[in-house]
């Protein structure tokens, strides 16, 4: 359990005090029985809020549970609004269980954990679809969801065993890859009502200015505290992880390493344990190369790919141990990048509301040509989106359900 705070800044005590002085004040001025009144909501409601702070503080276990209700989660959402505390979390586990998902904790040794993912049944799920939602990386999405997998069994059987973050995990490879594709379903499926922060590292390259404007400064809270406090369940993207600046990668190793971080603005202490947090990076890629080929999620290889990543690139030693794993993402095969552009296709129809039948394998062969090793499918969304676009004007114009995408004709050249 916390400390307790004394003083003025504990917030419970600057409400008890302000509505102490409040109800003194009007008492003294408002004589009339609907001015008494009035002082008695305030009074009471300001210590309905110093209530709910210190549950806050030094129940979260009770808050949680509170905040599985519609009831409890307004009544926290606009304590927490109110005063900057951070959110119980727990929305995940609450829309589960509203939906009768059988795989939400609800006995007193799961509550360490908010995943709907909780046992390997269910691991073992999540990765199935994973490996048809993101084509070609089966092995980086097994060994990521077996390592999930055993922290979140800790969590359940150890309750008290947080501290760091649940998961730390650096994707590396060219762009255009899946990196981020992959990053992101991963956190949709252990947290369905979750959080999801994109940060790009190029935008932190200056120190001062991309501290203050993660972390916060004086009395503004930075973009990564503020998306913690509101949503706790949280996955983490930094793309171009290797560009921040070293002290922003330093501030970000205390998050990884205790799970936790004081709000400048509000000195609040703000929880990430239940953040999973992605490095992404295309220049660790080709740093990994000399080695990718043994990849393995073993001791011995990861070592090495860390030796590498801190001799090679900008990112600290202690910031590099913090990694889980790293899981360099190798291009996809011919056979896969045709699938992908099919899929790619058949969505583009599908927001048309037509069902693609058929493509011309003329069309697929260009498409697949176009994707190189440097760039992966930068660019493929677009170029879909304009190949397809007179057809699927046409087919919604005459009403026509299903589409066969054919290779059109050449013109004949006009003198």
């Amino acid at each position: 359990m916390k400390e307790r705070e004394v003083g003025t800044t504990n917030p419970v005590l600057r409400l008890l005090i302000i509505g102490a002085i409040a109800a003194f004040v009007m008492l003294r001025l408002v004589n009339s029985p609907i001015g008494q009144w009035v002082v008695i909501v305030l009074t009471v409601g300001a210590a309905a809020c110093a209530a709910g702070i210190y549950i806050l503080r030094y129940e979260p276990e009770l808050a949680k549970q509170w905040y599985k209700v519609t009831p409890g989660r307004i009544a926290f959402n606009f304590i927490c609004a109110l005063t900057g505390e951070q959110t119980p979390g727990g929305v995940a586990e609450a829309a589960a269980m509203n939906k009768g998902d059988h795989a939400v904790p609800t006995d007193e040794s799961n509550r360490s954990t908010y995943s709907v993912l909780t046992t390997k049944i269910d691991f073992e799920m999540a990765a199935g679809k994973l490996r048809n939602e993101v084509i070609g990386h089966d092995r980086v999405i097994d060994e990521i969801m077996s390592d999930l997998r055993r922290a979140v069994m800790v969590r359940v059987k150890r309750p008290d065993s947080g501290g760091a973050v649940l998961g730390m995990y650096l994707l590396a490879g060219q762009p255009g890859i899946g990196k981020q594709l992959l990053a992101v379903a991963i956190g949709r499926h252990l947290y369905p009502e979750g959080g999801v922060l994109f940060l790009d590292g190029r935008e932190y390259m200056d120190a001062a200015s991309g501290t203050a404007d993660l972390f916060g400064h004086g009395s503004t809270s930075g973009r990564l505290i503020t998306a913690v406090r509101q949503e706790p369940l949280h996955t983490i993207i930094l793309e171009n992880a290797d560009s921040a600046h070293q002290e922003v990668l330093t501030g970000l190793q205390y998050i990884l390493q205790c799970g936790e971080y004081v709000d400048p603005a509000s000195s609040v202490l703000i929880s990430f344990e239940h953040c999973l947090v992605f490095f992404l990076s295309r220049k660790i890629g080709r740093v990994l190369g000399p080695i990718v080929d043994d990849f393995s999620a073993e001791d011995d290889w990861q070592t090495r790919a860390s030796k590498l990543i801190i001799d090679n690139t900008g990112i600290p030693e202690s910031v590099a141990e913090c990694v889980h794993l790293t899981l360099p993402m190798s291009p996809l095969t011919l056979e896969e990048r045709a699938f992908v552009v099919g899929r790619l296709m058949q969505q583009e129809c599908q927001k048309y509301r037509v069902q693609l039948d058929w493509i011309d394998p003329e069309i697929l062969a260009e498409e697949v040509e176009l994707i190189t090793d440097e760039r992966g499918f930068d660019g493929v969304h677009a170029r879909i989106k304009s190949r397809l676009r007179e057809d699927l004007q046409r087919a919604v114009e005459i009403s026509m359900p299903r589409l066969s995408i054919r290779k059109r004709p050449l013109r004949a050249r006009r003198d």
